[in-house]
């Protein structure tokens, strides 16, 4: 787990990560947004960095897990 996090870190530092980065937190700003993937647990999912990144930016993210019925 520790290498596909230094491997999704390093593409995540690049500038066209960041400005994918900023154009989802214009839409986020605009509107409701989702973050999507196939990953069932959002802790060991590169969704999770994504909105750690929207959260440092003044984001409220929520992990709905059907699960859990939240």
């Amino acid at each position: 787990m520790e290498e596909f996090r230094a491997i999704y870190e390093a593409a995540f530092a690049r500038p066209e990560a960041q400005l994918a980065l900023l154009e989802l937190a214009e839409l986020a700003q605009e509107r409701p947004t989702a973050l999507l993937c196939f990953c069932a647990n959002g802790a060991k999912c590169h969704r999770s960095r994504i909105a750690q990144a929207l959260e440092d930016k003044g984001f409220r993210c929520v992990e709905i897990d059907p699960a859990a019925g939240a």
